[in-house]
């Protein structure tokens, strides 16, 4: 198969997302099919969105030529590295394209350095954008560099992607693909386990979020969290507690942990949890009147874990401590 007939989407496509892998060992293999993918963008006249590490960018760069202006680049930072604010990217770049008739992109998946637990979530993730992000008229491909990712991931990717897009063997279906929604509860069963030292454990009713917010707000600044990062937890717990007294079974149950770099909280409620995969992942539209707070949580903190299961639902959100602040 030709390299231009590898950019092409499959007919068979369901929906509007085009959502697929590419695995690659080399600089050359990441050029010749990125590189080509970005400058058939570029020839059709849709916006190309790149968002990757540096090394990624530059090999892409290289093989765009003179047409790299013509491409929006983003070197990963720390918080865009996060699954959550990943697919609100690439949701926020279709909207401000929103008269193209479709963009395209490539996201590459940060699994490793100091926040390695963020790779569980990554390929949540990425089933969830096979629901969250099926209506958007977004072409995704996902940088895998087997250099670098290890093959149990490159294998758990495969079954989040329904297509892979390879040099040797173009645009093929992916035989691994599994369903989001089941594949999603297959997640679920996953223990959060104890992320590190308990700092507070509480009830948490109705008539306790005042003294909820409280506690998080100072243990957060006794931590050394910033203001603003102060501020942005306090808010997600307090959303998370709130929903989880409306929809639980009974009060809900509030631990904080420290864990080396970051401040971990868990809010666990009793009840039948979310009826649908992935929530908070979609933004409420303009006219609900509820679906808010779980949405901004997720965008306020650096992670946001769900293990949503029969008996119950617990929700760790995680806020990452600047270096200086050291163990309290």
């Amino acid at each position: 198969m030709t390299a231009d007939s590898q950019s092409q989407p499959p007919s068979a496509h369901t929906g509007r997302l085009i959502h697929q892998m590419l695995e690659f060992g080399s600089a050359e293999e990441l050029a010749s099919t990125a590189g080509r993918f970005a400058l058939d963008g570029v020839s059709a006249g849709e916006p190309v969105l790149c968002v990757a590490t540096e090394d990624t960018i530059r090999t892409v760069r290289a093989a765009v030529g003179e047409h790299a202006d013509r491409i929006e680049f983003y070197e990963s930072p720390p918080r865009v590295a996060m699954p959550d604010q990943r697919v609100e990217e690439f949701r926020r770049y279709v909207h401000q394209h929103h008269k193209a008739h479709r963009v395209r992109a490539l996201g590459e998946p940060l699994c490793d350095g100091p926040w390695e637990l963020r790779r569980r979530e990554w390929h949540r993730a990425e089933a969830a954008m096979n629901i969250v992000l099926n209506d958007q008229p977004l072409w995704l491909v996902c940088l895998y560099d087997a250099r670098r990712v290890a093959p149990a991931e490159i294998e758990q990717a495969r079954r989040t992607h329904p297509q892979l897009y390879s040099v040797e063997h173009g645009v093929i279906a992916s035989e691994d693909y599994t369903d989001p929604a089941e594949l999603g509860a297959v997640l679920d069963t996953t223990e959060l386990g104890e992320p590190g030292q308990l700092l507070a454990e509480r009830a948490a009713a109705a008539e306790d979020l005042a003294d909820v917010r409280r506690l998080v707000g100072n243990l957060a600044t006794q931590h050394g969290l910033p203001a603003d990062r102060t501020e942005d937890f306090v808010f997600a717990v307090s959303e998370v507690t709130t929903n989880a007294i409306e929809h639980g079974d009974g009060p809900g149950q509030l631990r904080l942990w420290r864990a080396d770099a970051r401040l971990a909280c868990d809010v666990i409620s009793r009840g039948p949890g979310f009826d649908k995969p992935f929530p908070g992942y979609n933004p409420p539209t303009q006219s609900a009147v509820s679906g808010h707070g779980l949405w901004i949580a997720r965008q306020c903190c650096d992670l946001f874990e769900i293990r949503n299961q029969t008996t119950g639902t617990t929700v760790r959100m995680h806020m990452a401590l600047p270096p200086a602040s050291g163990r309290a």
